[in-house]
């Protein structure tokens, strides 16, 4: 189910979602609606973290450490000083520990009742794993979708039931996922990884 939506767009910004969806090879409509879908996630997950959990890990970048993070990287192949590299590694590390605050926030959301718009699959499985957060199958449609302990979730198609299963029986889940999945069927990115 649908509602249609008319919505007021300065001609700027209309442009630039123009432009964005033409390189997706997507319609603007369709891009602007997975823009609004995922800022529905990103809102519902920003409610589910815990605000005591969030002192020692940072869930975003603060705009002045993206600035430097972009700086030293873009510097980075003219050479950086000690201290740079240093401060360099340090924004990374905060930069991939928001990454995977956020792939367990978005499966609690999931977990919790989630967004039917973005995601079809609500019931994870979740591992001690160091590529993967948590899968889950839907067997009617054979989709198998997987959040990464980098952010990013992926919905894979015509996945047969038990590669799913040995997917999860498996020791190892990231070696798995390569000799098995990735690469091996058709997919789609439901979140890009971001901070």
């Amino acid at each position: 189910m649908a509602t249609t939506v008319t919505l007021e767009i300065p001609d700027e910004i209309a442009g630039d979602i123009e432009n964005l969806a033409k390189r997706m090879q997507a319609r603007p409509e369709a891009f602007l609606t997975r823009y609004l879908t995922d800022g529905m996630v990103e809102q519902a997950v920003n409610l589910l973290l815990d605000p005591a959990s969030t002192a020692t890990i940072q869930f975003h970048l603060t705009t002045a450490q993206q600035a430097e993070l972009v700086d030293l990287l873009s510097r980075r192949e003219e050479g950086l000083g000690n201290t740079e590299y240093f401060r360099l590694d340090e924004l990374l590390r905060l930069y991939r520990q928001s990454l995977v605050r956020k792939a367990q926030a978005v499966t609690d959301w999931l977990a919790a009742g989630g967004s039917e718009i973005a995601f079809t699959i609500t019931q994870l499985t979740r591992f001690d794993s160091s590529m993967l957060y948590a899968a889950g199958y839907d067997h009617k449609t054979q989709t198998l979708e997987v959040v990464f302990n980098t952010g990013g979730i992926y919905r894979y198609s015509d996945v047969p039931p038990d590669v799913y299963e040995a997917l999860v029986a498996s020791e190892s889940k990231g070696r798995y996922m390569w000799m098995n999945v990735l690469n091996l069927y058709p997919y789609e990115r439901l979140r890009r990884d971001r901070a």
